[in-house]
């Protein structure tokens, strides 16, 4: 009479332990395919900037920290306005 109930509370245990990790695997696939997101956001604006800077041709020392510091503040902006935008979610 007790070796069904040990079956079945080895059962649950082990069904109990396949539902956490299949939970956390959700939540490792949501976490990669918002990485995999900003990563290629991020490419993007490499791309951008490096194809911005190759057009412009010859520049000088002053043009160049100018733009730089454009590009910079740009970011600054955009990453503060993304930071307080954005809907947080905690693991």
């Amino acid at each position: 009479s007790s070796f069904p109930k040990s079956i079945l509370g080895a059962l649950k245990s082990l069904s109990k332990g396949t539902k956490v990790i299949m939970h956390k695997n959700a939540l490792l696939r949501a976490k990669n395919r918002d990485l995999q997101q900003v990563n290629e956001i991020l490419s993007r604006r490499q791309r951008a900037k490096r194809t911005q800077l190759q057009k412009r041709g010859v520049t000088t020392v002053d043009k160049g920290r100018q733009a730089i510091n454009q590009m910079n503040a740009d970011g600054q902006v955009e990453g503060k306005s993304s930071r307080s935008g954005g809907q947080g979610r905690s693991i």
